[in-house]
């Protein structure tokens, strides 16, 4: 079923270039490691291949802000955004691959999310930015009274809490009740992501793509700024090992070293 459900690209849906897709909120590699991207944007929700050609997978008039996938089930997804065509949904979730999508019953919604990810330990733990920070730990139903951030939010990954800021890389090991400069005090952290063997990247810009861990573990920088064309947004990673990345100028890149080195991922 997994496979089926990645790889059905078929020739009677829409497809559109990749180019033609303005705006990326989120992003998730295909976990069986098939050379395919899910991608949250403000034109619906596609699935993307080398070729550089985007297939609509849900129907209607869509726009997301934030996305996360489920790191311990695949093809399970968490959005804030409208996936009917209708009013703002603010909070939905698919559970098969971005095919349809449901409207999450939370009784007092939250506002929508920029950014939104899952705790790796727990999938019904999650962590959401807009102005501030909420959290849930019911899949969504219920969010905690938001806590003030340590900056204008950019991004953020719930593996420890951290968040990228417009003035360096925060974390907080509390709930949000303290923070910590992690990273590059003072400069935009454009983009903040964990993947599944626990590392988190975080892009400075004018410094470029570090890799660290939990709270107290050091940062290693593993490119350049001047490696990429502008800064990252986003990034995500499959059970192969492989690294994917969008720039600001919502171009497509892949590395497998580590995001040491990139390369187009479309033509």
């Amino acid at each position: 079923m997994l496979v089926a459900a990645a790889v059905a690209m078929t020739a009677a849906a829409q497809e559109v270039p990749i180019t033609r897709i303005a705006q990326i909120y989120g992003m998730a590699a295909d976990p069986s490691g098939e050379a395919l991207l899910y991608l949250a944007t403000e034109r619906g929700f596609f699935v993307v291949g080398p070729s550089g050609l985007a297939q609509q997978l849900s129907p209607g008039t869509q726009k997301f802000t934030g996305f996360a996938a489920n790191p311990r089930e695949s093809g399970t997804f968490f959005a804030a955004g409208d996936a009917t065509g209708g009013p703002a949904d603010t909070l939905l979730m698919s559970q098969d691959f971005g095919r349809s999508w449901q409207a999450v019953g939370a009784p007092i919604p939250p506002p929508a999310f920029l950014a939104l990810d899952y705790f790796a330990g727990d999938p019904n733990k999650m962590a959401g930015a807009s102005d501030a920070l909420y959290q849930t730990s019911d899949g969504g139903l219920t969010w905690t009274a938001a806590v003030a951030l340590p900056g204008q939010p950019i991004d953020r990954s719930a593996q420890t809490l951290f968040v990228g800021t417009t003035s360096g890389l925060f974390v907080t090991e509390d709930g949000g009740q303290s923070w910590l400069l992690a990273l590059a005090e003072g400069r935009p952290a454009s983009m903040v992501a964990s993947v599944g063997d626990g590392r988190v990247f975080a892009f400075v810009i004018g410094q470029g793509l570090f890799v660290g861990g939990n709270a107290g573990q050091p940062w290693d920088l593993v490119a350049p700024a001047t490696a990429f064309e502008g800064a990252l947004l986003h990034l995500a990673g499959n059970f192969a090992g492989t690294l994917f990345a969008v720039t600001q100028f919502m171009k497509l890149l892949v590395s497998d070293d580590g995001g040491g080195t990139w390369t187009a991922f479309t033509p």
